[in-house]
């Protein structure tokens, strides 16, 4: 039962962080990602995305996140909490052009 009682390291198991980088290497036909700085495991997407927008973002810069309209919500809830502002790109698609909806399968 040693080691059950403690919350496990933040950067995941080291032999998972190098499965996962012989994997990528296998998959992808690269060099392995180095496992220790490389390599971060996740419980979601959501999980990631707050992550690394929090540790790319600098609000002593004044930062700007562009992220698509739609968007997923995590981009504008971890960008503010960061300090950075929010810019939202525009990408529906106007379909009282003429034509624009064709390609559309509805």
């Amino acid at each position: 039962m040693g080691g059950l009682s403690v919350y496990p390291s933040t950067k995941g198991d080291p032999a998972l962080r190098q499965a996962i980088s012989g994997w990528l290497a296998r998959r992808y036909s690269i060099p392995a990602p180095d496992a220790d700085t490389q390599v971060l495991p996740a419980l979601g997407s959501r999980e990631a995305l707050f992550a690394f927008t929090q540790t790319g973002i600098d609000p002593s810069a004044g930062s700007v996140v562009i992220c698509p309209n739609p968007f997923y919500q995590i981009y504008e809830g971890a960008t503010l909490l960061a300090g950075g502002k929010l810019r939202q790109a525009g990408t529906l698609l106007d379909l009282r052009t003429r034509g624009g909806h064709q390609h559309l399968r509805l």
